[in-house]
């Protein structure tokens, strides 16, 4: 099958959420700057598959809907960025420092990266 043909039969949301996780996978600052700083891209089309992927690693959504009502979404982007600045310090710089250490909101589901073990 032809690369075209193959990707003409994806729709483009589904690139973009194998991209966020991919870059949520590797898990350095930069990647989750990316991420939280797409949410506030007017140019960017598919911000409820970043969303996807950051309440999937954090457990955390802040209210963001990407057919919500923008105000709305305005202040879900600035509670993301307002969590960035406390968390960053936690995401390694580089691959050769290691794995995020706990980043996880309060109260996230059991599996959301940083989230407490469940018994």
């Amino acid at each position: 099958m032809r690369l075209d043909v193959a990707e003409a039969m994806l729709p483009v949301s589904n690139y973009t959420m194998q991209a966020a996780r991919v870059l949520a996978y590797v898990g350095t600052r930069g990647c989750y700057r990316s991420l939280i700083d797409t949410l506030s891209d007017p140019n960017f089309g598919a911000p409820g598959e970043i969303i996807a992927v950051l309440r999937e690693e954090t457990g955390a959504g802040f209210g963001f809907d990407s057919r919500g009502p923008r105000a709305r979404n305005q202040e879900a982007i600035i509670a993301w960025q307002r969590w960035w600045d406390e968390n960053r310090a936690s995401f390694p710089e580089s691959l050769d420092e290691g794995p995020p250490q706990d980043t996880a909101v309060r109260g996230a589901p059991a599996g959301a990266r940083g989230a407490p073990a469940t018994p």
